[in-house]
């Protein structure tokens, strides 16, 4: 029984000893990309939030990155003001609006997102039960 007993115990540590080995490459050398936020809303101001991502290996200076941010609503462009963190527009979306944000910097490719701001559904109703699933 003792001689069983270590056979497994050798078995299990030989076992817990060998791994699984897999190479693969690491790309560092990838393109700089810019990420833009924005969430617009019925009866808010439109917040862009916008910053740069930059690969490990690129010599960019991340201190330098000052986008040009373009916001249109319906075609027509609305002036945004920076407040070190957001790109904020004075304006209010209506439900139905098409909004649009065009992102450009030197050393990045252009970023351009449309959306639609939606349009609410009238007479809905939200009703819950609690249920008690202990019993």
């Amino acid at each position: 029984m003792k001689r069983l007993i270590y056979i497994i115990s050798i078995v299990l540590l030989v076992i817990s000893v060998v791994s699984c080995e897999k190479k693969f490459e690491l790309k560092l050398d990838s393109d700089n990309i810019i990420k833009v936020e924005c969430f617009p809303g019925v009866a808010d101001s439109i917040y862009v939030r916008v910053a740069p991502c930059i690969s490990v290996n690129s010599k960019y200076n991340y201190s330098n990155f000052d986008p040009d941010v373009v916001l249109a609503v319906n075609g027509e462009d609305i002036p945004l003001k920076y407040d070190g963190k957001y790109y904020i527009a004075d304006y209010d979306p209506s439900p139905g609006d098409e909004i649009r944000v065009k992102v450009s910097e030197r050393g990045f490719e252009d970023v351009e997102a449309v959306t639609q701001v939606p349009i609410p559904i009238d007479n809905m109703k939200l009703e819950t039960e609690v249920y008690d699933i202990t019993q």
